[in-house]
């Protein structure tokens, strides 16, 4: 009788477990060393910055460890009161100009990811869904972890 009701349960359960899998990755990424999964290069520098045919990706790397933020809707630059997008020129030059520098303050927002490092400098990716090019925003992989938006 026992045996039966498990095979019942786990047959109930069996079209969830992609759902409880993919829920069982995002709470541990959310809780990444007790920081909340980007906040993490908090005082991180950005050590390069990789383009790839339609998306970028920012690295990072801490003491111990290295995270890899792929934007895959293209960031703006904030430079002051200029604006750096795919579009602008010095696009390029404004984003390899954070290589070396450290991130002081992660906001996330409802519509963006801020990453604003010293000087008050700004990288945003957008999550307005108006802006996406693909089916995430972006992806925050530090180890096995990952945060999808």
């Amino acid at each position: 009788m026992l045996l039966s009701n498990l095979q019942i349960l786990l047959k109930t359960l069996d079209p969830l477990l992609p759902i409880l899998y993919c829920l069982k990755v995002v709470i541990r990424a959310c809780f990444l060393d007790g920081v909340l999964g980007v906040s993490w290069v908090e005082g991180v520098e950005m050590t390069s910055v990789i383009f790839i045919r339609d998306y970028i990706q920012l690295v990072f790397e801490g003491i111990n460890d290295t995270a890899i933020l792929s934007t895959f809707t293209l960031p703006t630059v904030y430079n002051n009161d200029n604006a750096y997008n795919i579009d602008t020129k010095g696009y390029r030059d404004e984003l390899c100009s954070l290589i070396n520098q450290n991130v002081e303050k992660v906001l996330l927002l409802e519509e963006a990811i801020q990453l604003i490092f010293e000087l008050g400098r700004t990288i945003e990716i957008s999550l307005r869904e108006q802006d996406y090019d693909s089916p995430e925003a972006a992806m925050f992989r530090r180890g096995d972890e990952r945060v999808v938006w």
